[in-house]
């Protein structure tokens, strides 16, 4: 059954810091030295890797974990977890190896390591993060359209596209995203008249990607929480999806 945040705090703070999809390998530039025993030693960085080595260290990487996060059952599994075990007086019982993970350095250290605040979130390295996680969570609902338009157009041009395209009704069916626009300017209205942000409203169809987003990952939707609003997490664990169009939309 693994390790459960549910019984260790240690487990909850883990995964709700960190998404990645596991630990415990070498360090990549470890790995990369015994790829690329060629390289000059002296000057490899992870800089002077082409993209090509740097997928084989990231794959050599994940076959090394030692350990497996997942996030949406809220669990760290052993790499080697030996499965389902027979309930111990009714409760759930976690393997042997899984429960040998607690003996190893490096896995007491994220353990204990402290949970920066939400803030700095956005300082932790891309080589850290599963982007490729954060880049199926925005694409719901035109998110990741809109965000890459910011990127690399100018500000301004890409608000008057938006707006243009509202007004024609070309995100009529976008219902996540216009309630998202809507959360953002009720908080900037807000924040510019020094009121609080207690009891905002949210749309429906906001507040159920929200719920679904924060169920999968909630370390995600702390991301996601800090640059687009919504409410917070504690408050989300009360709150239903109100339609069912979300999860739809992965399949």
């Amino acid at each position: 059954m693994g390790l459960r945040s549910d019984s260790d705090p240690g487990i909850a703070r883990y995964l709700r810091r960190s998404s990645a999809l596991g630990g415990g390998a070498p360090s990549r530039m470890r790995i990369a030295q015994e790829l690329f025993p060629g390289l000059a030693q002296d000057a490899l960085s992870w800089k002077a890797l082409d993209r090509m080595q740097r997928d084989m260290v990231l794959t050599r990487e994940q076959a090394h974990y030692r350990w497996l996060n997942r996030h949406n059952v809220g669990a760290v599994f052993a790499a080697d977890c030996e499965g389902m075990c027979p309930p111990i007086d009714g409760e759930r019982a976690t393997c042997q190896r899984c429960r040998q993970l607690y003996k190893l350095h490096l896995f007491q250290n994220v353990l204990n390591r402290k949970e920066p605040q939400e803030a700095n979130m956005k300082f932790v390295l891309k080589g850290h993060r599963c982007q490729e996680l954060g880049s199926i969570y925005l694409k719901y609902e035109g998110v990741r359209q809109l965000i890459e338009e910011v990127s690399f157009t100018n500000e301004a041009v890409c608000t008057l596209r938006f707006a243009k395209g509202v007004s024609n009704g070309l995100y009529k069916k976008q219902d996540v995203l216009l309630g998202m626009v809507e959360a953002m300017v009720k908080k900037a209205q807000r924040l510019a008249h020094g009121q609080h942000l207690q009891n905002m409203q949210y749309t429906d169809a906001f507040d159920s990607f929200c719920s679904v987003l924060s169920s999968l990952s909630p370390q995600a939707y702390k991301t996601f929480h800090h640059h687009f609003g919504g409410r917070s997490l504690r408050s989300m664990r009360y709150v239903v999806p109100a339609s069912t169009h979300i999860f739809s939309s992965l399949k």
